[in-house]
């Protein structure tokens, strides 16, 4: 596999697959906590492919916007993939639990 090649699927692909994983996400039956817990788990490495898409297009590139977004970048992927996956991977346990304890909350 060319540079070339590799850096067209990451710039290209990464924001698909992120985008496909977040249109299915909402639509997903309540008690299918397992698929749940999968799409939050793959949305923290693209969340961090995503980043290193943002690198890459910025390769090249000069100026204060550029650098700030090379910037940028670096926190985002941080706090974004641990947010989205402490969020998403909590809420699946959360349901698994009250799916498997029905009569605790109450």
């Amino acid at each position: 596999m060319t540079w070339q090649i590799l850096r067209h699927t990451v710039i290209l692909g990464t924001p698909i697959a992120l985008g496909t994983l977040a249109a299915v996400h909402p639509m997903l039956p309540e008690n299918n906590v397992t698929v749940w817990n999968l799409i939050h788990t793959l949305q923290i490495p693209l969340a961090s492919l995503l980043g290193i898409g943002v690198v890459l297009l910025l390769r090249g590139v000069r100026g204060g916007a550029a650098r700030s977004a090379r910037l940028a970048i670096i926190p985002w992927v941080a706090f974004f993939a641990a947010f989205d996956g402490v969020a998403g991977l909590a809420t699946g346990s959360l349901v698994q639990y009250a799916h498997a304890h029905p009569h605790a909350a109450g």
